[in-house]
């Protein structure tokens, strides 16, 4: 960085404090016209004035000293401010001690931001290295069914690809879910409307599985964002059909605003049922079934969360499990 030279860095300290000079230039300037007016002998005056002014000279030869020292030694720090404070030179003036609190007050926001930056970069990168294990489980599949078999069953492949489809459907809602830019439309949608939506896309799983469902119209208007509340109730389809090996899904409405979802699978230990919501945590039946991410429940509380509605499960191990939406305003 360029050094400034002594006669710029005076002309910089004048402009600065141009009006404390002032104050000495027009106090030797009245004291000189006073004296002058009564019968003082001139020597004397001039030479206490100049006694007084060498002091003040003194004194701004010093103040300016440290002016040059302070700037130089802030010329230096430059390079190292993006690390650190620790060496950021001691100012006792009240002015200075604002400006460095200030600083501090802004490095801790900024240790506090590249903090939360890399928690949320680590997360992702370990969100998406489960993601791509995830995907080569079907896509594997896929692969040795179209190399063993002359016709391979296509509603297995169809199976093995709406897989696919799912886990993309995941990630996508993993990335938006807490952007700044997600598009969050609320207004007033027939509930019915959404579940069907849901119930035609799981169709083929629910043939394919044998597993029967009952659904009871609901004939409910709810205050939500369409495209977000249907990625709930898919996601809690699939864990549905995930877990229930035969028997029954049923989808009603209890309580007039709460939704349930209701299957005869293999339950969830009570144990479990506070910590299902957790990010990456996957209980016993997540060891059991070794493609559990533990993710698609953490998605689904904070997009209900997200559109001010609640979720919850009761459940017990080897009888079946409910999951509860309520769209009652949270006050």
């Amino acid at each position: 960085m360029k050094r400034e030279s002594i006669v710029k860095l005076f002309a910089l300290y004048c402009k600065e404090h141009w009006k404390l000079l002032l104050c000495y230039v027009l106090s030797f300037g009245i004291l000189l016209f006073i004296f002058s007016l009564y019968d003082n002998e001139i020597e004397g005056v001039l030479y206490g004035l100049f006694l007084s002014n060498f002091f003040l000279f003194l004194v701004s030869g010093y103040d300016f000293f440290q002016y040059i020292k302070k700037h130089r030694a802030l010329q230096q720090y430059q390079k190292e401010v993006r690390y650190s404070l620790e060496h950021l030179a001691s100012d006792r003036s009240l002015i200075g001690q604002d400006y460095q609190a200030l600083l501090y007050e802004l490095q801790e926001e900024k240790n506090e931001q590249i903090s939360n930056y890399e928690k949320e970069r680590k997360e992702l990168q370990d969100y998406f290295t489960l993601w791509a294990h995830q995907m080569k489980l079907p896509i594997s599949a896929m692969k040795l069914l179209l190399e063993t078999e002359d016709q391979p069953d296509t509603k297995v492949l169809k199976s093995e690809l709406f897989r696919v489809e799912q886990y993309a459907d995941m990630a996508l809602a993993y990335l938006r879910m807490n952007s700044i830019s997600t598009d969050y439309v609320i207004q007033k949608y027939d509930l019915d409307s959404i579940i069907r939506q849901a119930i035609r896309r799981f169709s083929g799983e629910f043939i394919r599985k044998k597993i029967r469902l009952q659904f009871e119209e609901t004939k409910k208007q709810v205050i939500t964002d369409e495209k977000w509340l249907l990625f709930v109730i898919e996601q809690l389809l699939s864990n549905a059909l995930k877990y229930t090996k035969e028997g029954i899904i049923k989808v009603y409405l209890r309580d007039e605003n709460v939704l349930v979802i209701e299957d005869t699978g293999i339950g969830i230990e009570k144990s479990d049922c506070y910590r299902v919501f957790e990010k990456g945590y996957t209980g016993v039946n997540g060891r059991y079934d070794k493609k559990a991410s533990g993710l698609g429940l953490y998605l689904c509380k904070t997009i209900m969360d997200n559109l001010s509605h609640k979720i919850w499960i009761e459940s017990e191990k080897g009888v079946g499990t409910k999951v509860m939406l309520s769209f009652e305003k949270r006050r």
